[in-house]
């Protein structure tokens, strides 16, 4: 059901174990069993080009986004490594796309459960985040990617990838603005949700500032109980 995202960089050992922990506090109903679709075990390793397909739609986590009945998982350490992968981000792109729910994990579990500390770190590093600078094994899936996550304006202008690559010298972060905001915002609602469980005034005006939604309520919390001053500023992903 929900396909997690995975990075070589994390031991497969944690990704059970918050997977353990998810399951836990969102157990299935009784009498069904959750599925899990671990992208990086969806393909022989060894010969990626070949069963990725010609295009990144062709890729199999694509079918398992569309069929998903409860979305999408990333899990993530205080790093947030995957978020430095463009394969990734562009299975962000592909859940959104899909309209499916997007939820990230930790070691805790769901986000919202982690430290203060935790969710510190993560939000400091979603907000350096740049799809232009993310790694990839091979330029031409950076390329083939970076394209569909351009900014709408600029994907208009590019009409197609040949037209895109004949400008590719010109590419910056400025031409994934919209994405990499959507991205940064991924976290903020859990964030703050997870810093007004806290008390944690600090991780609360970070997630503000990431793009969280936050209601009436949330604020009337975040002054009266936390301290937080509503006109201090915050650091954003635009500065």
């Amino acid at each position: 059901l929900p396909p997690p995202q995975y990075s070589w960089t994390y031991p497969l050992a944690m990704v059970v174990e918050s997977l353990r922990e998810f399951e836990d506090e969102h157990p299935p109903s009784k009498g069904r069993t959750n599925y899990y679709f671990i992208d990086l075990f969806a393909l022989n390793q060894h010969k990626a080009a070949e069963e990725v397909g010609t295009t990144p739609e062709e890729g199999p986590f694509n079918a398992a986004l569309a069929k998903a009945r409860h979305g999408a998982l990333m899990v993530l350490d205080g790093r947030a490594e995957p978020m430095w992968r463009i394969w990734c981000l562009y299975e962000v792109s592909r859940a959104r796309e899909f309209n499916q729910a997007f939820r990230l994990i930790a070691d805790d579990g769901d986000v919202a459960n982690a430290g203060a500390s935790t969710l510190e770190e993560i939000s400091a590093s979603l907000l350096k985040l740049r799809a232009y600078s993310a790694n990839a094994s091979r330029e031409s899936d950076k390329d083939a990617i970076h394209y569909r996550i351009l900014d709408p304006h600029l994907k208009s202008q590019a009409s197609s990838f040949e037209k895109f690559t004949r400008y590719k010298y010109q590419l910056n972060e400025s031409w994934f603005e919209e994405f990499d905001a959507h991205v940064c915002s991924l976290i903020g609602t859990p964030m703050l949700r997870a810093g007004l469980r806290a008390g944690s005034e600090a991780v609360c005006t970070r997630a503000v500032g990431m793009g969280a939604e936050a209601t009436v309520a949330d604020l009337e919390t975040m002054t009266q109980r936390l301290g937080a001053d509503l006109k201090a500023e915050v650091e954003t992903r635009f500065g």
